[in-house]
């Protein structure tokens, strides 16, 4: 069952990294970096100093930081290196066939830590400011960065679902706490 699952994560991870073209390889880079969010994490900041209490904003940006913290110590160095997945880019048996457009990074991929860390946000987020069109926004944008490891052929698809799955349970637990701590809700 595992070899089949492989399988077709290996197919379906063929057939995303397959669509390319140098503008996609000029853009990719861009969006699964950090420096072209910059304005939106600043937008979504001030948004939150707005929406909250005072006390309610600095607990938001405590969970906001123990959320990207701690998924992003847990799926580098719990889960990746407990599970030793190749990444496509060095899995030796499709290397020729995956198109790298920058470089491949380190040896193993599950859980994506990108995936992680931006539907932890994503998750925190939108349960803090409850506001439709923001979760819309905030999914979109999680689901970009996803895409973009999958075309920059450094994560399978089962990687970033891995690390949406586990981002969206951290950044839901990271809620339960804030609203212990924020008197929120």
């Amino acid at each position: 069952m595992l070899d089949w699952l492989e399988y077709i994560d290996t197919k379906f991870f063929l057939l995303l990294n397959g669509f390319h073209s140098p503008f996609f390889d000029n853009l990719m880079p861009w969006l699964s970096g950090n420096i072209l969010w910059i304005p939106f994490y600043g937008w979504l900041i001030y948004y939150l100093y707005r929406a909250l209490s005072r006390k309610q904003f600095v607990w938001a940006i405590v969970a906001l930081g123990t959320c990207v913290a701690i998924t992003d110590l847990i799926s580098f160095h719990l889960v990746k290196e407990t599970i030793q997945r190749y990444r496509p880019c060095h899995n030796l048996e499709i290397q020729s066939l995956v198109h790298v457009v920058d470089k491949c990074g380190g040896l193993h991929g599950f859980v994506s830590s990108h995936a992680a860390n931006v539907f932890g946000i994503a998750m925190l987020l939108s349960l803090l400011l409850k506001d439709r069109s923001i979760v819309i926004q905030l999914f979109m944008w999680a689901t970009i960065v996803g895409y973009s490891r999958i075309y920059l052929g450094v994560h399978y698809p089962a990687d970033i679902f891995g690390g949406a799955a586990f981002g969206t349970l951290i950044g839901f637990l990271c809620y339960r706490v804030f609203v212990k701590f924020a008197a929120y809700e």
